[in-house]
């Protein structure tokens, strides 16, 4: 009976596509981003934290496999937010503050570098779909 029963093959998906873990990482950011203005570490205002955050939300839901200018601009977000919060823990460590009154900027700062890495990865994927394959 399973040989009536045809044996169909996924279409596989773009090469190098790591859109589903950056979705994850900004959303991850956008409640730490949250979270900070309540734990007594806030980095940003409130006005400029529900922004960013709104800003992380929107760009993860858009996120998809097909559109390349969504990863570029993934790409964006994550750059100036590696930036931003690296700068902002640099900044205050050198003031003389402990790594641990920084530390939620510090987990901000190394989710977005993460971010960076993998949506460039993504984007390359995406850009090089149809490129000739080189053995």
């Amino acid at each position: 009976m399973s040989e009536d029963i045809p044996f169909i093959l996924k279409e596989p998906g773009p090469s190098h596509y790591y859109g589903d873990t950056v979705r994850i990482l900004f959303v991850v950011s956008a409640v730490l981003i949250i979270a900070a203005q309540f734990i007594g570490s806030p980095f940003l205002t409130p006005g400029a934290a529900m922004l960013a955050s709104v800003i992380l939300v929107v760009a993860a839901g858009l996120t998809n496999p097909v559109h390349a200018w969504i990863h570029t601009t993934n790409s964006v977000i994550a750059g100036i937010g590696a930036v931003m919060c690296g700068y902002v823990a640099l900044a205050h460590y050198q003031e003389g503050a402990t790594i641990f009154n920084e530390l939620l900027v510090v987990v901000l700062a190394v989710l977005f570098l993460i971010a960076l890495y993998l949506s460039v990865k993504t984007l390359r994927g995406v850009l090089m779909r149809d490129a000739p394959i080189i053995k």
